[in-house]
């Protein structure tokens, strides 16, 4: 009788310390799918403030040919 309920904390230890584990396996694999979603972001925010720059500079280009006539 006593072992079987040894067996039975043995598990109960497995698991109080197993859902711990679980639940920080998952906020890590939550976390680096938001890294991951923020540099994507990141990129894109980069590559808008280039274009932005690129037409900034082309409109200064088209206002001064424009005086010059």
């Amino acid at each position: 009788m006593e072992s079987k309920r040894n067996w039975r904390l043995r598990y109960w230890i497995i698991g109080g310390y197993g859902v711990p584990v679980l639940a920080l396996l998952i906020s890590a694999g939550a976390m680096i799918m938001n890294i991951n979603t923020v540099n994507k972001r990141s990129e894109d925010l980069v590559a808008s403030y280039e274009v932005n720059s690129v037409v900034s500079d082309l409109n200064v280009n088209v206002q001064s040919g424009a005086k010059s006539i």
